[in-house]
């Protein structure tokens, strides 16, 4: 298996040693980039030319990362070795997320780039608002497309609050809307006492969760993502009464 894992890389580097295979894994990433970003352009204000310039750049920043991946699976047999070229390949690592990020410097300028670092930062908030964004639209109550950055822009803030104040842990990321109900640790879920705790964390973290996006959604919107809170609320208490009568 350690020979098949090691030819396995070595023929992905020798595809990539193809131009037209390199110039397709390029396109293919870019088009990737392009789904998981559908609203950068718009909420970096990036004209179509320095989008393609930038996904361009991504594209091919992810493929050389593909032809410096080595294959540490002989650590069993030369442990120095391979510990001395995973240093190696940390090292270069590093050098090149600084190569990378420059590059980026020198595609967007200064001031956008700075702008682009914030975009990313923010990725676990963008990704919740565009729940919510959806939620509100099934509901029939959607949310203008100019306030998608103003929204995300409110849960990263909500949720940098929380994590510094270190008093629950935050919901994972798809949970932020309707599911936020895992808030310490999972093994305290043994416990009925933990648990009822834990309901009443999650109805305080919920509350206050609406009265921050209360600074962007309309008292009809937030209706929505209460009555989804609450059906949340609704499944851990029937656990927590599953749990009673078990006792």
């Amino acid at each position: 298996m350690r020979a098949q894992m090691a030819a396995s890389f070595e023929r992905q580097r020798a595809l990539l040693r193809d131009p037209e295979y390199r110039e397709a894994m390029v396109a293919q990433q870019k088009m990737m980039l392009m789904r998981m970003n559908p609203d950068m352009s718009r909420d970096l204000e990036l004209t179509p030319e320095q989008m393609d310039r930038l996904y361009t750049t991504l594209g091919e920043q992810y493929v050389r990362q593909m032809e410096t991946q080595e294959y540490f699976g002989d650590a069993a047999t030369d442990p120095e070795g391979v510990s001395a070229r995973m240093r190696e390949a940390n090292r270069r690592s590093e050098a090149q997320r600084a190569a990378n990020l420059a590059e980026i410097r020198k595609v967007l300028g200064d001031a956008k780039y700075r702008e682009f670092e914030q975009y990313q930062y923010m990725s676990g908030a963008r990704s919740e608002a565009s729940r919510i964004r959806d939620s509100l639209a099934t509901a029939g109550v959607p949310l203008d497309s100019d306030l998608a950055m103003p929204l995300a822009k409110v849960i990263h803030e909500y949720q940098q609050k929380h994590a510094r104040a270190n008093t629950i842990t935050l919901p994972a990321e798809g949970e932020f809307v309707a599911h936020s109900a895992v808030l310490s640790e999972p093994h305290s879920l043994n416990s009925v006492e933990n648990l009822q705790e834990q309901l009443e964390n999650m109805a305080k973290f919920q509350r206050e969760q609406r009265e921050a996006l209360a600074r962007v959604l309309s008292p009809q919107q937030l209706k929505v993502i209460e009555e989804e809170q609450e059906s949340s609320l609704q499944i851990q208490r029937a656990q927590l009464r599953v749990m009673q009568t078990q006792q």
